[in-house]
Parts: C-alpha cells; sequence; structure tokens
C-alpha cells in the first residue's frame, strides 16, 4: 500500500519531561481491551489497583484523573511510572500513538502529526512550509484528493492572506457542491492565477465589518470554552481571557476596539508562516478522511475556519491581558495547544455541536466569510 506522510513525520520524537503541555493531564485517556489485560498481568508488581484507575464514560474506558486533572501515573518530572517500571508496551495505544495520526484508505495510508502537542507547533515554528512526501506512485488520485491540494495550495500563497485563503477555500467547495458531475477539469480551475486573483479583487470590493466579526468570534469562543470550564479544564489557559471576553460582551468603545484589533493585526502577521503551518496541518488531519464526501470536506473546513477563528480570538485577549505590550511564541502556541485540544471532535460530534448551534450544517458563505473577517496576514 502507497504511503503519504508529513515531511518531519519520522524525524519528529517526543520530548517527554520537557514538554510544555503534557499530554497527561486535562486530557480524556482512552485504556484499550489489550492495555487492560496487560495491567492485570503486571498487578502482582504493584501495589496498587491499576484497574480501579480506569472508569467507563460514554461506551469508552478511560483514566481516572487525580484532583489536578492529571493522570496518576505522571511523575513530578512528567514522566509516565508505568514506562519507568514496565516499559513502553505497558501503556495504551492512545498514549503510544499521540501525537501521531493515520489515515487508511483504500489505496494508500496516510502519515500527520496534530497540533494538540506543544513539539509538534515548535516544529511547525522551525518549518518555512511543511509538505506532504509521497511513497510510491499512484496512478491517478481521487477528486476528493484533488479537492484538498486545491486549498492546501490556496493556503500556502503567500499572495493571498490566511483570511481571503479561506473564504476562497469554502466558496471553492460550496461550488463544487452545485455541479452536477464534479471533474477534475472544473477542480483544477481553481489553481489558475486568474481565477484567484478575480476572486480576491471580489473580496477586496466587499465591505467586511470587523466589530461584527469580533462580537460573533466571541461568542463563539465562550461557547467552546463553556464545557471545559465546568469541568475546571484549562483554567491556567482560560479564566483570565473568558473574564475578558465577558467584559467586551457587556459593550466596548467602538474607536478603542477598532484600532486594538488593528494593532494586534500587526502582531500575529509576524507569525504567519507559523500560522499557515498551522492550517495546512490541520487539513492534513481533519480535512479528507476515509469515507469522505465532498459534504464531509464542507463540514470540516467549517470546523478548521471556527478553530482558527477561536485561537485568534483567545490570542487577542491574551494580548489585551498583557496590555496591549506583548504576546510571546509560547503564548500563541499554548493556545494553539489548548483550542485544538478542545475542538479535537471526532466527525459525529462535530456534525452534532453544528446542528445544535446552526440552522444548517452547512453554512450560508457570508456566515462563514462573517465569522473569518478580512485580515491583512
Amino acid at each position: 500500500m502507497k504511503e503519504s506522510k508529513i515531511d518531519f513525520y519520522d524525524t519528529f520524537s517526543c520530548i517527554a519531561g520537557e514538554c510544555s503541555i503534557t499530554c497527561c493531564q486535562e486530557w480524556k485517556i482512552e485504556i484499550d481491551e489489550e492495555t487492560l489485560s496487560k495491567w492485570s498481568a503486571f498487578q502482582k508488581q504493584c501495589e496498587e489497583s491499576l484497574i480501579e484507575k480506569v472508569e467507563e464514560r460514554d461506551g469508552n474506558k478511560i483514566m481516572k484523573l487525580d484532583e489536578d486533572k492529571k493522570c496518576p501515573y505522571l511523575t513530578e518530572q512528567k514522566l509516565c511510572k508505568l514506562v519507568n517500571k514496565f516499559g513502553e508496551e505497558s501503556i495504551s495505544k492512545t498514549c503510544k500513538v499521540f501525537p501521531r495520526i493515520v489515515h487508511e484508505f483504500s489505496d494508500r495510508k496516510e502519515y500527520s502529526l496534530t497540533s494538540c502537542c506543544p513539539e509538534v507547533v515548535d516544529c511547525l515554528r522551525r518549518r518555512e512550509q511543511i509538505t506532504l512526501i509521497k511513497e510510491g506512485n499512484r496512478e491517478s488520485i481521487s477528486l476528493l484528493e484533488e479537492i484538498r491540494r486545491n486549498l492546501v495550495g490556496i493556503m500556502q500563497e503567500k499572495k493571498i492572506s490566511v483570511t481571503n485563503g479561506f473564504m476562497i477555500g469554502f466558496y471553492m467547495l460550496l461550488s463544487f457542491l452545485e455541479e452536477k458531475k464534479l471533474n477534475k477539469k472544473s477542480i483544477k480551475v481553481y489553481r489558475k492565477q486568474e481565477i484567484l486573483n478575480e476572486l480576491q479583487g471580489i473580496i477586496g470590493e466587499m465591505e467586511f465589518h470587523q466589530l461584527d466579526t469580533f462580537d460573533e468570534c466571541n461568542e463563539l469562543l465562550l461557547d467552546i470554552c463553556d464545557n471545559y470550564r465546568k469541568q475546571n479544564l484549562y483554567t491556567a489557559y482560560l479564566e483570565t481571557i473568558v473574564k475578558k471576553a465577558e467584559d467586551l460582551l457587556e459593550g466596548y468603545e467602538e474607536n478603542w476596539l477598532e484600532k486594538k484589533l488593528k494593532g494586534f493585526e500587526k502582531v500575529l502577521a509576524g507569525y504567519e508562516a507559523l500560522i499557515r503551518n498551522y492550517i495546512t496541518i490541520e487539513i492534513y488531519n481533519t480535512f479528507l478522511l476515509p469515507d469522505s464526501n465532498l459534504e464531509n470536506l464542507i463540514i470540516m473546513l467549517q470546523w478548521i475556519g471556527m478553530e482558527y477563528a477561536v485561537i485568534r480570538q483567545a490570542l487577542f485577549l491574551k494580548w489585551l491581558e498583557n496590555d496591549c505590550e506583548k504576546l510571546s511564541y509560547e503564548e500563541i502556541r499554548d493556545y494553539i495547544v489548548i483550542i485544538s485540544r478542545m475542538t479535537g471532535y471526532d466527525q459525529e460530534d462535530i456534525y452534532e455541536y453544528l446542528k445544535d448551534s446552526f440552522q444548517s450544517v452547512i453554512w450560508e458563505w457570508g456566515y462563514f466569510a462573517l465569522m473569518i473577517g478580512n485580515c491583512n496576514f
């Protein structure tokens, strides 16, 4: 079977105790049956019951976290007691695989890495651009792969702003949905520079209301954060920005906020390469899954766009909290990681969220554009 990999997949390695945000804290750790069997065999060598630290939730067996929301086997050095005592084979598949992602299609396997891991984000920062390395040639690729290739190309094109890239990509997908019989010729139209220039020109002539985008993103951030706050998860990252968001929800002076948003754009523009790489890896991770259809692609681009908009909003609120003086790379990385974890739903849960929160699971282009906004980076 042919394979495709993110270019730094094979060289990536976990930094374990050096990690800034461990995956063993404030995280649902699933325990598979094979691991449970191993733990039963290890039991005689342990003073405490391994199995008793596992609970069933929503049909899955997961690790019970301690009062600090940490895995009970996490040491003060942020290492795993089970690995230290029994070796790497003693931990669950979830722990072994994370942050790696493998998608198995009928004709290929795709390997990637998730931005829920801070070391992955560090790797994204060190690269000017990420690519998908293909091992072995295939005679043809599917229409949906061609669409993904279009989207990645648009999001990586530096002459197209990140926000324009999202809006062009979403317009492209909606136009494909209207076609009676989609083919490669119609897909490749969106690789022509004159078409992209025309769409950029149309977007450039539109009137965008920055404060409307701010208000919408504020509501989205508060909604996404709500359930995690109820569970007292990620409090170190969420409490202060949520308080700031709630204060602004009560009202603000428009000229003041517009000036702050313009200043923030300049700050975030300094991290444009990182943001493009983050979006690209999200596209490789979640946009095209086995058994996807065109509607699934539209849904997933909406979700990626919403995740980006919520991260951007969180960073703006953090910048305000810092008195608009600085926004360190570490702060940007940490909010990418935290929001990525918070929005890391499976496809069924994404559909359920969209169904409960919006009139239609497939949005109109106008709403998508409102959420994304028109920033100059």
